[in-house]
């Protein structure tokens, strides 16, 4: 059959057959397609998803017969991939060269009960019990130019998996202007220091609010008899300015390229979780909101029972 007949799951299937690799169920068409650029080209494409499958396609030419074998990593290649290993800490060998290592995901146990925890608690405590949260969706969202094209890719995958893991129940939508963004991400250089726990900033979100006047006292004649009444201000009693979510460019470019741009996904889809309301962090390290973020993290179940929950409550800060 010719590649141009198949559909779009089968052409990717096939690919990840001739690169050795296997998907994991479940995983998004766009994911499947990232990790298979990042074993390719060592970053993720731009353009459309046909575009990107049928650049994919092309190289890996596959319309030649099995007996063909695999392409052989370079050795700057191979040796990118042994400095990740080494960075991760992985004690088990590096794979021999016409094999793939292994993408290891924080994902749920197959076929295990939805876990109903959550961390709320954190949540309120570092909110001092004031609920943060937007009021209307789609939340507008700008993202200026990044230095390289392919960081966009990321950031905007961060704002789709936030979309399609709380089932539309968070929305974004982009916007041309900055000053109609209710969310910016910006790119800066933050330094690459470390922290007490060995930890690097990858990225800060700046939240402020200010306190609206409670209200104001005024005169009411009763009977000649000037009585002082209170009236309250109406509507909400905060501001909130667009919050603006800074990426630290000197970390995200330390990385190597098979883990930038995932990193740099995770670390924008983290702050983001801030940025709708989720102050403070998780103590487990499987959630995305734990303090620290790197290639591996993804938004689990108690992110989203978390957020679910806050999201029921009544907005003391509207965002």
């Amino acid at each position: 059959m010719a590649a141009e007949s198949q559909s779009m799951p089968e052409q990717l299937t096939k690919i990840e057959q001739n690169l050795g690799y296997s998907s994991s169920p479940g995983q998004s068409i766009i994911d499947r397609l990232q990790v298979l650029e990042l074993k390719t080209y060592g970053n993720i494409g731009s353009g459309s998803i046909f575009e990107r499958l049928n650049r994919l396609t092309e190289k890996q030419n596959l319309m030649k017969p099995p007996s063909a074998g695999l392409a052989q990593p370079d050795a700057a290649k191979q040796e990118r991939l042994n400095k990740l290993l080494q960075s991760a800490n992985l004690t088990r060998d590096l794979a021999t060269a016409n094999t793939y290592p292994t993408h290891f995901f924080r994902i749920e146990e197959a076929n295990s009960k939805p876990s109903s925890e959550d961390y709320l608690d954190c949540v309120m405590a570092a909110s001092k019990n004031r609920v943060f949260k937007f009021q209307t969706m789609p939340v507008p969202v700008y993202i200026s130019a990044p230095p390289d094209p392919a960081y966009a890719n990321s950031v905007v995958a961060a704002f789709a998996d936030w979309d399609r893991r709380t089932d539309g129940m968070i929305k974004f939508t982009p916007v041309v202007q900055p000053n109609a963004a209710r969310i910016r991400v910006t790119w800066g250089h933050l330094g690459t220091k470390s922290d007490k726990n060995d930890s690097t900033l990858g990225a800060h979100t700046v939240t402020k609010w200010t306190k609206k006047p409670s209200g104001r006292l005024s005169l009411l004649s009763v009977g000649a008899i000037p009585v002082p009444l209170y009236i309250p201000s109406p509507g909400p009693k905060y501001t909130v300015p667009p919050q603006v979510i800074e990426v630290n460019l000197d970390l995200v470019e330390r990385n190597e390229p098979e883990a930038r741009y995932l990193t740099l996904r995770n670390i924008v889809a983290h702050e983001l979780g801030h940025a709708i309301g989720l102050l403070g962090h998780s103590p487990v390290k499987g959630d995305l909101m734990y303090p620290i973020t790197d290639e591996h993290s993804r938004i689990s179940q108690r992110d989203l029972n978390t957020v679910k929950r806050l999201y029921e409550k009544k907005a003391t800060v509207p965002l």
